[in-house]
């Protein structure tokens, strides 16, 4: 007997007279082609931060990105940028793409075209968001939509498991039909002692919608990225934590990595104890003031061949003063 001829109805023998499809990967086993993904940790952690760090690694078309395989097809990302508007994302961008202040004219205007600029769209609005995105994408292929923030644009009570999955469905449905993927910058509740997919704000419906789930978290001044949720990770893989490290040019790098069943004694094999350990009459200047942070720098590289950034130059000196 036939089928009634329903776009979605297929019998089981249908499935297997196709071509088996392999999930395409932008990043390797982290980010798929065609569904969505979340970036999820507390506010001031460097969310936006790694988010434009990734877009700029896609536009460029860098094949790794913090040690993972990129696979950029098209050179394109769309951001939806609801938390910093356009001042506050050229300065971000001028100082993650190191652009020098030569390359500006005497008015600021850029005097010659960055290709990874073009490669890059900015949507600063909060409305109508999806209705954007689909005339975007019908007209130009996109590797890449990140939406920063969920909480800015979704419409409805963000602890009802049918309002968040249906508002997602949609989203899923358009990464589907574009062959792209789309990206969630998600926040963790506040006060919320646990794991961290079980600190996601909300309903449980937000990651469950997810294919795959990243987390950015600050623990004792550490920034540590892990994936959360992935069913394509080997069993060793899906447990590992990076320690990242942010530059002064707002560009993170990752400096070490332990299991996530490991006991993490706070970053100890990392550049703020190894200055602690190894570097205390520096700190001790800096705490004193005796010598300014990028005097102490400058020294560290050139005495020591140790490069090391103001910013964790701050935390040392902070940690210091702790312990």
């Amino acid at each position: 007997m036939d089928l009634i001829n329903f776009d979605n109805m297929h019998r089981a023998s249908e499935l297997f007279r196709t071509p088996k499809t392999e999930t395409r990967w932008l990043i390797e086993k982290r980010i798929p082609y065609g569904s969505l993904t979340a970036l999820v940790g507390e506010s001031g952690v460097g969310k936006s931060t790694y988010l434009r760090q990734l877009a700029i690694a896609i536009a460029s078309d860098s094949k790794s990105f913090l040690g993972d395989k990129l696979n950029p097809i098209h050179k394109k990302v769309m951001y939806v940028s609801t938390e910093d508007g356009k001042s506050f994302t050229r300065e971000a961008l001028t100082k993650q793409l190191q652009i020098p202040e030569d390359a500006f004219d005497e008015y600021g205007i850029l005097i010659e075209e960055d290709e990874r600029l073009r490669n890059m769209t900015f949507i600063f609005d909060n409305e109508n968001i999806i209705d954007m995105l689909r005339i975007q994408l019908s007209i130009e292929d996109y590797d890449l939509i990140i939406v920063d923030a969920y909480s800015d644009i979704f419409v409805g009570d963000m602890n009802q498991s049918n309002q968040v999955r249906k508002f997602l469905t949609d989203y899923g449905l358009l990464a589907g039909i574009y062959d792209c993927a789309i990206l969630f910058m998600h926040h963790f509740g506040k006060g919320i002692k646990t794991s961290d997919k079980h600190r996601i704000l909300g309903s449980s419906g937000f990651e469950q919608k997810m294919r795959s789930v990243l987390s950015l978290s600050n623990n004792d001044g550490n920034v540590h990225l892990q994936t959360i949720k992935n069913n394509y990770l080997d069993p060793k893989e899906a447990q590992m934590v990076y320690h990242l490290d942010m530059s002064d040019d707002l560009i993170f790098k990752v400096v070490d990595s332990f299991q996530k069943n490991e006991t993490y004694t706070t970053g100890k094999s990392t550049k703020v104890y190894r200055l602690i350990n190894e570097y205390p009459k520096h700190l001790k200047h800096l705490k004193s003031g005796a010598f300014t942070y990028e005097i102490v720098q400058r020294q560290l590289e050139k005495d020591y061949s140790f490069k090391v950034s103001v910013g964790t130059l701050k935390k040392a000196v902070d940690k210091f003063q702790e312990e």
